[in-house]
């Protein structure tokens, strides 16, 4: 069962092993994707927050998340019409169910699901920390989410390309020109030369799973 199919108009997916495996690569590129948008699967477009609009983001058990989006799945299979087609009561019944699973307690027709995230990496994306915080919360500003509901779940060890910086001296005699009188004396020289090498490095991986709600 896909969101677009209980809320929304418009979907987009992106898998979440694909995402994964691109943001380890971008370890040796060094660039910085938010991977809450690149695995964003929106269910429904709605207007950005402002910068000062706050965002309240909650956890909850890895368990809870996994038997809320069991429990959507069977709901989807113990019927022969696809979910596109479920009616407006149908509909609210799976809505109701996500929302109780995700411990949201507003009624369900003042809350609006705008997507879901889910994606695997060795990168500090927890939003439990300072800097997983402040980049979640700045996405969920972008898609007009005021709360998020996330969980984790280690998935072992992965190998990540990391560059790291190598540093290298040369020393070595020349003439310069003397700072007294001009002429050019012999002298001692240091340069030093940093480079960039790419690191296989061994992390602990994790996958995540975020529903980004409007209430």
């Amino acid at each position: 069962m896909t969101l677009h199919a209980l809320f929304g108009q418009r979907f987009v997916s992106v898998a979440a092993i694909a995402v994964g495996m691109v943001l380890l690569a971008c370890g040796l590129g060094g660039c910085r994707a938010s991977e809450w948008k690149a695995s964003y699967a929106i269910a429904t477009a709605a207007p950005a927050l402002s910068a000062g609009d706050s965002v309240d983001v909650r956890q909850i058990t890895w368990s809870r998340m996994q038997d809320t989006k069991q429990q959507m799945a069977d709901m989807a299979n113990a019927t022969n019409t696809h979910p596109d087609e479920w009616d407006d009561a149908r509909r609210l019944e799976a809505k109701t169910k996500l929302l109780h699973g995700l411990q949201v307690s507003e009624a369900p027709m003042s809350v609006t699901v705008l997507g879901e995230s889910r994606f695997i990496t060795t990168d500090s994306a927890r939003p439990d920390t300072e800097q997983g915080r402040g980049r979640i919360v700045k996405f969920a500003r972008e898609v007009g989410a005021n709360l998020v509901v996330w969980s984790a779940c280690s998935r072992g060890m992965a190998d990540r390309i990391q560059p790291t910086p190598v540093t290298s001296y040369t020393t070595g005699t020349d003439r310069f020109p003397d700072a007294t009188d001009g002429r050019r004396r012999y002298s001692t020289y240091t340069e030093t030369t940093t480079t960039w090498v790419p690191v296989r490095v061994t992390e602990e991986q994790f996958e995540y799973i975020a529903f980004f709600i409007r209430r």
